[in-house]
């Protein structure tokens, strides 16, 4: 049965490359991640379409909220170090932003001695692994999903030192890529490459 279920996994993620091959025009650049960013925010009830809310209205809430967004990632994206890094996320936990998080702990990893912290001491990642298995239910956006993923690998793969509750993690990542692919949610062909290549990186199925 375990096996079978493994296959499956395998066979949806592999639809996923599949599936959009002829939509490769369409990878996910800024512009085109911020669009996709609202369209899905819409999906989800993020942004308000209440009913008798004018247009007018909705624009300029989207807009503040876009700018708010764009302020607290660029904080994170600024952050020089893990603990200033994680210093900012004991004030700003909000599953919005973990894949931002993750992605600027990998790219501390060209730092050799930012990855000594992480191997000196493992459980520095444990207030971010916490926030992603408790929003874990939250993180379906295929664009959230890739980045979380490849941070992981690359973090893994850099350091030779496994995060803590790695097995929880990727099983948890794992079985949200397969349920928006059963879904047929759109991966894009770069999503889809990164995830493979963390795949792949680390060995799972």
């Amino acid at each position: 049965h375990n096996n079978n279920l493994e296959e499956r996994k395998c066979c949806i993620i592999r639809k996923v490359v599949e599936n959009h091959q002829s939509n490769n025009n369409n990878e996910h650049g800024e512009d085109d991640y911020n669009k996709d960013k609202e369209e899905y925010g819409e999906r989800k009830g993020i942004i308000s379409k209440e009913k008798g809310e004018s247009s007018k209205d909705t624009t300029t809430t989207l807009q503040q909220r876009c700018n708010n967004s764009n302020y607290l990632t660029q904080k994170i994206r600024n952050c020089q170090d893990l603990e200033e890094l994680f210093e900012l996320h004991s004030e700003i936990n909000n599953y919005f932003y973990i894949s931002f998080y993750w992605a600027q702990v990998s790219g501390f990893m060209y730092k050799e001695s930012e990855r000594q912290k992480i191997r000196n001491n493992p459980g520095l990642l444990k207030p971010l692994v916490e926030s992603t298995l408790d929003s874990s239910t939250k993180l379906n956006h295929p664009r959230y999903l890739a980045m979380i993923i490849h941070a992981i690998a690359n973090i893994s793969s850099r350091t030779r030192v496994s995060i803590i509750d790695s097995r929880k993690v990727w099983e948890a990542l794992k079985s949200n890529i397969v349920k928006e692919a059963e879904a047929d949610t759109f991966f894009g062909a770069r999503n889809s490459a990164t995830i493979l290549w963390a795949f792949a990186k680390m060995n799972q199925r």
